[in-house]
């Protein structure tokens, strides 16, 4: 459930990379209509079916088209025509079963200016996890049509409702007498191609919801909750045991959260299962115990039932991570959520529990859910409407202080202690990466990572001590290609250490479109470099500030007393990670401004 993504924009992402050239090939029209059947009585939905055309045509050259379908065990492809087609299961490295499959039809064409034509006929079977159409192809698209027919015997329940739509769309809706017929349409849409650092199709994808099968947020968290099986664990009681035995010296509830958070975090492995019914419903928590292994779902009841054997309100949680584009208040269906959480409940307080995030301590959230809106357990019929606390940016970054001096043995090289501080998600990646390696080979690792920091250093020693809150990396270092030598000038570069990565974005290929940045961060680079004798500083950089909506930047050189060490610090704080499109100009030349400040080094002259 945790990676779970809505089957139609599945398809923008894989197709995407099925295409042999996706510049010589454009979709004249795609039509895309889902007719919702109701049941006998015209009182529910029975099913939904879904017809699907798209005209390909090439535009320079010969080619091929490729369209694709996806499918699952609620899902049936019922015809798939205009070329041979193609049907298999689905790779996602993040995912151990997953019942998605994909029908591929290949259509090739001669010439250029040559035409063909897809088509695929599905059966939605259960009308509760279909809630949304996406309006997005491999191909450019001169003309998309998305057509949902509602029966008037629902006009009361269904309604539709759209976002992300562009400019010049339109939307009309007639009425046959025994039918309502919303259509909406759009020209000239591009590719969703993937680009370099840009938003997420889920989040910037035009898009078409279907709302009415759940009438509101405890509608669907009625449904939600009556599959988490609560009363069918045969083994509850060795999971309430194994929880008292874990909190047994626990004077606190915080003691107790804390330990049995732990135990989860310590010993239970995150497997992600997407199949059917069991995409939301959760395993039992005596089987994740048994099991050793669990997806979110059954992490999430593991956790609550460990609570609540040792006398703490433990709940289940229902969020969408970063991903999902709709809040369940808004927008009542199960595409608002793709992930499973737990709480524990004290007094009026709730904090949030996450089994997944195995490296995460307690009071920490992952980035993935920060700000998001919650359903959090409460009644069989009602839940309460939370949210994840959004933290700040400084709950994640990295400190780094580095100490220079001259290389005798190679003039243009130095020798450097290097020292590292690690908090938050940084620190996490760092704990899961040491976890996966032998142990025997750890102190490779952390090497490895501290010579890539700068190119052709070598780590002389290094070393890590690692704790959930922080860890600290340690290393002596040589670093080449510091010191320049001029006649009688020396410039030295200290901003080795200084990465500007997290603000690139790509401007090369369609910079009209709205770009996305990583998560909030803080950072801090110092670097101080000592002076050789027979040499004072001639200049420093100048100090410079850069700040905008998406980050603040600050570069400040300073002096010892003594005036025999220089320092460069270097402070970048990333606030906001979306960027629109009409502000990717500004945006990139506030980096370039960066970028030249961070390049200017110190420099050094003789003394007479």
């Amino acid at each position: 459930m945790k990676r779970f993504i809505n089957i139609l924009f599945l398809l923008i992402i894989t197709a995407a990379q099925l295409a042999a050239s996706n510049e010589n090939v454009v979709i004249e029209n795609y039509d895309d209509v889902y007719r919702v059947i109701p049941t006998k009585d015209g009182t529910g939905i029975k099913e939904i079916k879904n017809s699907v055309k798209i005209d390909y045509r090439t535009r320079r050259t010969a080619g091929k088209a490729f369209a694709a379908a996806y499918y699952n065990d609620r899902i049936t492809i019922d015809k798939a025509s205009g070329g041979k087609a193609e049907y298999g299961m689905t790779d996602d490295d993040d995912v151990f079963y997953s019942d998605s499959k994909i029908c591929i039809v290949e259509l090739p064409m001669k010439k250029a200016g040559d035409r063909a034509t897809a088509r695929f006929e599905r059966t939605f079977k259960d009308p509760k996890y279909f809630s949304r159409a996406a309006l997005g192809a491999q191909y450019d698209v001169e003309n998309y049509t998305v057509t949902f027919i509602l029966p008037n015997s629902l006009a009361g329940r269904l309604r539709v409702a759209d976002r992300c739509m562009p400019d010049g769309f339109t939307r009309t809706v007639d009425d046959n007498g025994k039918e309502t017929i919303v259509t909406y349409n759009v020209k000239n849409l591009l590719s969703a191609d993937p680009i370099s650092r840009r938003v997420p199709a889920s989040l910037s994808v035009p898009t078409v919801y279907l709302l009415g099968e759940f009438s509101d947020y405890n509608d669907l968290y009625r449904f939600v909750h009556s599959l988490t099986r609560l009363h069918d664990d045969p083994d509850a009681q060795k999971v309430a045991e194994l929880a008292k035995e874990i909190t047994r010296d626990c004077t606190t509830d915080s003691a107790k959260i804390a330990a049995i958070y732990d135990y989860v975090h310590d010993n239970i492995r995150y497997i992600a299962v997407e199949h059917g019914i069991y995409s939301h419903m959760p395993d039992l928590p005596s089987e994740v115990l048994r099991k050793r292994f669990g997806d979110c779902k059954g992490s999430a009841g593991l956790l609550r039932a460990m609570l609540r054997g040792a006398g703490v309100d433990g709940r289940f949680v229902w969020v969408g991570t970063k991903e999902i584009p709709t809040e369940w208040t808004e927008y009542p269906v199960l595409a608002s959520g793709n992930h499973m959480i737990a709480a524990a409940v004290t007094g009026d307080s709730i904090l949030y529990l996450d089994g997944t995030a195995t490296h995460m301590p307690l009071g920490q959230i992952p980035p993935f859910i920060r700000g998001r809106q919650t359903l959090v357990e409460d009644t069989d019929d009602t839940c309460i409407v939370g949210r994840v606390p959004a933290m700040s940016a400084d709950a994640d970054g990295y400190e780094i202080t580095v100490s220079m001096k001259p290389d005798d043995a190679e003039p243009t090289a130095v020798k450097a202690d290097f020292h590292e501080v690690m908090r938050g998600s940084f620190n996490s990646r760092l704990l899961s990466a040491l976890d996966g390696t032998n142990e025997s080979k750890r102190n490779d690792l952390v090497t490895d990572y501290v010579a890539s920091s700068v190119k052709g250093s070598r780590v002389d020693n290094s070393q890590v001590e690692r704790s959930p809150d922080r860890s600290v990396i340690d290393a002596s270092m040589s670093i080449p290609n510091v010191v320049r030598t001029i006649g009688n000038d020396v410039f030295v570069n200290l901003s080795s250490f200084v990465s500007l990565g997290a603000l690139n974005i790509d401007t090369k290929d369609r910079p009209e479109a709205d770009a996305m940045l990583g998560n909030p961060f803080s950072a801090t680079v110092s670097t101080e470099f000592q002076i050789p004798a027979g040499y004072e500083v001639a200049s420093l950089p100048e100090l410079t500030e850069i700040s905008n909506r998406w980050f603040n930047s600050r570069l400040a050189p300073a002096m010892s007393d003594d005036g025999r060490r220089v320092e460069l610090r270097f402070e970048l704080i990333l606030n906001d990670p979306y960027i629109p499109a009409d502000k990717v100009d500004g945006y990139v030349a506030d980096v370039r401004r960066l970028k030249r400040a961070v390049s200017n080094q110190i420099q050094l002259s003789k003394t007479e």
